[in-house]
């Protein structure tokens, strides 16, 4: 097993969105892989997806090259490149289809590219591969609640809090944003 590094970035909080500071799940936090690219995922202890190893010949290539994208994509990003992290997470995402980290990660920069949709779809696909992870599920409510879909946005929420996730005292805050926002809207649709 190789000791590969953490890698997230940071997301900024935008004045147009009410979402709070994202912060993006590790892409390469355990030593194990998810299995031979089967649509598999795994999460480890401290609740970070693995990453998934091709199981052919030039799996460590591949997985050294996807690594290198999705650093370059995280320090892009931290930087506010977004269209150029971006193009490194759909780097990583053709070397390893199967890293919902990547998914996820592209589904930030997606967001903070106003491409709330293909957000959504980004974020829609890092759950189904790695159902278990919390950030997955926390992207993918940050996705909904922009796409406008407040109800299922507070569902995904409620799914990362159920989930292994670092920040849980953010998540029951944001939690509550939306189900207050869940609330304004009944009354206003109760008044008209």
């Amino acid at each position: 097993a190789s000791g590969r590094g953490v890698v997230s970035f940071p997301m900024k909080t935008s004045r147009a969105r009410p979402r709070r500071n994202i912060q993006a799940a590790s892409c390469f936090a355990a030593d194990d892989a998810d299995g031979p690219c089967d649509g598999g995922a795994s999460t480890s202890s401290d609740g970070q997806v693995d990453w998934c190893d091709r199981g052919a010949s030039t799996s460590s290539d591949r997985q050294d090259s996807a690594q290198s994208a999705m650093e370059a994509g995280a320090t892009l990003a931290e930087s506010g490149r977004w269209p150029e992290a971006l193009a490194r997470f759909d780097e990583a995402i053709s070397r390893c289809p199967e890293s919902a980290s990547a998914h996820e990660q592209r589904a930030q920069v997606l967001l903070e590219c106003d491409r709330v949709f293909e957000a959504l779809q980004a974020a829609e696909v890092a759950v189904i591969l790695a159902p278990d992870w919390g950030d997955g599920h926390l992207t993918l409510g940050r996705c909904q609640l922009n796409h406008g879909e407040i109800a299922l946005a507070l569902a995904s929420v409620e799914k990362a809090l159920m989930r292994q996730h670092a920040a849980e005292e953010d998540i029951a805050c944001e939690a509550n944003q939306i189900d207050a926002l869940l609330v304004e809207r009944a009354i206003r649709e109760s008044l008209t």
